[in-house]
């Protein structure tokens, strides 16, 4: 009744409030929304941390993870869509307390049921994209693995010791002594949600955001452990002793890398290729199949470059000029395909990484360089990665 009430709904507003009952990937599917350029799914931004409060026992929780005499103050501060999160002041000390629904991992299964009921009745059709199949039941996979807390710690705190170092990022540091399948805790930071920091500050304060991230995204590229949930709700501007600093909060949808995919998405990305034959052998690393390399590389090598293109241009870029779906789908109505173009998953994920960066230039109008931007942490551990 909630999915048809949400379908026929004329208000985005109700739409937003009814997708955040709902949690799971409904929930999730209006967060990414957001990083669409359009005013209509402005309404969906308050699903990055509403939704509907859901019934937990906290105190009974926290009493199993060993959090019981000491505990100060707590209090419900956000309804993500796999839980909800609570702000605890705990021995003198604040935490963010991540709490997994009940039951979440059931829903999803039965959400992606549906999908999969959906996409049977369509590929009867003539204009049905088998494709579309892999993609929702790789974005299945994903959003169970997003409920695994334990794996989510670990990653947060993996990322968090590799780039230690770096100045203009912060990731919060996890109490892994309290954290178990039901919890995740960390520290708790506070700070100005993306989406209002870039309503409120300047272009160049903007321009810093857009730089750090595209830093963090080459480092976490560097590092094999890429963060691959872009939307603005995963992100606050910190102010540390009067400098900002981009704090990264939930590492659950995140993409692993061998080193030899390493090297080929840095290879991509510097687009420094001697031949089509390097190229399409990084594309096999990364998981393309031989039936789509050879049915699409006549092309290939130009719609790697269309995708790529800000990262290959050696100046401040301009996205009034990319046009790229006029020039992928010229490309692609050239002659009939027998297959249709299937990226891996990894690839996928990626891919929607270098989207969210791109959403925030192009929505904020920023022209920053980035050829030079994301060589620097590339070529900085080049040695380390490529062979």
């Amino acid at each position: 009744m909630l999915l048809k009430k949400a379908l026929q709904s004329t208000s985005y507003d109700e739409i937003s409030a009814t997708l955040g009952k709902l949690h799971g990937f409904p929930q999730k599917a209006g967060q990414h929304l957001t990083l669409y350029l359009t005013d209509r799914f402005q309404s969906f931004y308050q699903l990055y941390n509403q939704g509907k409060p859901e019934p937990i026992r906290i105190h009974d929780l926290l009493k199993e993870a060993g959090i019981c005499d000491g505990i100060e103050d707590i209090a419900l501060a956000a309804q993500a869509s796999i839980g909800q999160v609570y702000r605890l002041r705990y021995k003198n000390k604040e935490y963010a307390v991540k709490v997994k629904y009940e039951g979440i991992e059931r829903k999803i299964r039965s959400d992606f049921s549906l999908v999969s009921f959906v996409l049977f009745c369509l590929k009867f059709f003539p204009f049905f994209n088998p494709a579309v199949i892999e993609v929702a039941d790789s974005i299945r996979r994903k959003l169970l693995e997003e409920c695994d807390y334990i794996k989510e710690a670990y990653s947060q705190q993996l990322l968090g010791e590799l780039l230690s170092k770096e100045k203009d990022i912060l990731i919060p540091r996890v109490e892994s002594q309290f954290c178990n399948d039901k919890l995740l805790v960390n520290e708790w930071i506070s700070g100005t949600p993306l989406h209002e920091f870039l309503k409120q500050e300047t272009a160049a304060q903007k321009q810093w955001f857009l730089r750090t991230y595209l830093h963090f995204v080459g480092r976490s590229i560097v590092e094999g452990l890429i963060h691959a949930d872009p939307h603005p709700g995963n992100f606050l501007i910190v102010n540390e002793k009067g400098a900002p600093k981009l704090a990264v909060l939930d590492f659950g949808c995140m993409v692993e890398l061998t080193n030899q995919e390493k090297g080929a998405l840095i290879r991509l990305l510097l687009g420094e290729y001697q031949n089509e034959d390097e190229l399409i052998e990084d594309l096999r690393i990364l998981g393309f199949t031989e039936t789509t390399l050879t049915e699409y590389q006549p092309v290939l090598g130009d719609i790697v470059s269309i995708l790529l293109e800000p990262f290959y241009y050696d100046g401040e870029y301009d996205f009034r000029h990319w046009r790229m779906q006029y020039k992928l789908n010229t490309i692609l109505s050239s002659r009939p395909w027998k297959e249709p173009l299937s990226p891996p998953a990894k690839v996928i994920y990626v891919m929607r990484v270098f989207h969210g960066l791109y959403f925030y230039a192009r929505s904020n109008d920023l022209k920053i360089n980035w050829y030079r931007g994301v060589r620097q942490p590339l070529n900085q551990h080049q040695e380390e990665v490529l062979p």
